[in-house]
């Protein structure tokens, strides 16, 4: 590897020219190169639903109690007029990740990432923009206490909240 690392970030809009350039400089040896998955905010809804959201956080539950997942507590860093939140974990079984969700809090609003790294080669594998990541989880981890929690025989549905959050725990448990 010569002393110039480059990472792509790999995306539906990854800007060609951009990517010419480093495949010349690559072509003649100035480089290393480096692909990451970026995965934007609209793309989320395409490539996860809420099917696939709960057998996963119910693969991550189940996993977390046997010992085959780490989850710290959220840590925040708070100064004047914003605050930036950290959760980590790792996941073994088949998924062998370990990473991080952080989101900056303003007055401007929130923005989430998700940072994933392979367990095996210790690589980048994708940095995720995440709030709806977070919305199909929160609405999972809904789904599934509900399937352990809740009468078989029930009918009716209640949510105590509203906006973005309520939704999602509607959506994933009417699918439920």
């Amino acid at each position: 590897m010569s002393a110039h690392e480059w990472f792509i970030i790999n995306s539906v809009y990854s800007d060609v020219a951009t990517i010419f350039v480093l495949d010349l400089l690559l072509y003649k040896g100035f480089c290393y190169l480096r692909i990451v998955l970026l995965v934007r905010e609209f793309e989320v809804d395409e490539l996860v639903s809420f099917d696939d959201a709960i057998r996963v956080v119910e693969d991550g539950f189940r996993l977390l109690g046997s010992g085959g997942a780490v989850n710290l507590p959220r840590r925040r860093a708070i100064v004047s007029g914003a605050v930036l939140h950290v959760l980590q974990g790792v996941v073994l079984g088949d998924y062998k990740v370990a990473g991080l969700k952080t989101y900056l809090s303003t007055r401007h609003g929130t923005r989430f990432v998700v940072v994933l790294f392979s367990i095996d080669s210790g690589e980048l594998l994708a940095i995720i923009e995440a709030d709806r990541l977070g919305q199909l989880r929160t609405g999972a981890a809904s789904a599934v206490a509900t399937k352990y929690m809740a009468r078989r025989d029930s009918t009716v549905l209640g949510i105590v909240g509203a906006g973005v959050q309520a939704r999602a725990q509607f959506e994933a448990l009417v699918g439920c």
